[in-house]
């Protein structure tokens, strides 16, 4: 009788076997409280960063292609080629006065596809200060590739760029003869390096055909005055042009 009611009594209590010590809920609470769960926390961090990094990508991720310039695509091998060209120890030029390099001729070889690659990395480089010398090999490319699809980029380069940037511009124009960079090269009429005037004026000829005389042989004041008659002509084809 004795067992019956003990048995009914630990049915009451909700006790159907044994606990060890230590395993009352008392027990628990005094274990999981506050401060032993806030002392657990940084051990919880550390091993889930731990899972986190042996989650990492077996594949290394892809370079990020720079923006686009002028809607031109950036081929990523092209870009890569044109950060390699400043590498290049060993240059020469042939008896067409073209630049040559390793890396350089590989992003020549690729011909049209790499214009706006060239274009996107000679903007990034110039936008941050970068080294001029890698600026002017991209040129010295872009003068090879001979592609239409810079135009609009060489005329950037003739407004903004460095007087050496202009006159492998103003080269490119000359060997191109392209009509639309007959605005940028007048523009340049203004320039004080006579080097750049005369670059611009060469090109200039070999585009519209004329022809007012400014020469490297000339004294200053004849070069500017040479100078203003283009700027006076440009100004007549643009009032002619309207209608």
């Amino acid at each position: 009788m004795y067992m019956v009611g003990g048995v009914a009594q630990l049915a009451e209590q909700g006790i159907h076997k044994p606990r060890v010590a230590g395993s009352s809920p008392a027990a628990a609470r005094k274990l999981l409280g506050c401060s032993t769960v806030w002392k657990l926390a940084p051990l919880a961090v550390l091993v889930a960063m731990g899972c986190a990094t042996q989650q990492l990508p077996e594949k290394p991720l892809t370079p990020k292609t720079l923006r686009p310039v002028y809607n031109l695509p950036v081929l990523l091998e092209a870009q890569e080629l044109c950060f390699d060209v400043a590498k290049d120890e060993v240059v020469w030029r042939d008896r067409y006065d073209y630049l040559h390099s390793q890396h350089m001729d590989a992003l020549v070889a690729l011909g049209e596809k790499a214009v706006g690659a060239i274009a996107a990395v000679w903007h990034q480089t110039y936008q941050k200060g970068g080294p001029r010398g890698l600026r002017w090999r991209l040129l010295e490319a872009l003068l090879r590739i001979a592609s239409p699809k810079a135009i609009p980029f060489l005329n950037y380069v003739l407004r903004k760029g460095e007087n050496r940037e202009k006159i492998i511009a103003a080269r490119c124009a000359l060997e191109w003869g392209d009509e639309r960079n007959v605005g940028a090269l007048v523009g340049q009429m203004d320039n004080a390096d006579v080097a750049v005037l005369c670059a611009c004026a060469a090109a200039l000829r070999r585009i519209t055909g004329c022809y007012f005389g400014l020469e490297r042989c000339l004294d200053e004041a004849s070069q500017r005055h040479a100078a203003k008659k283009w700027k006076l002509w440009y100004q007549a084809q643009i009032r002619s042009a309207r209608p």
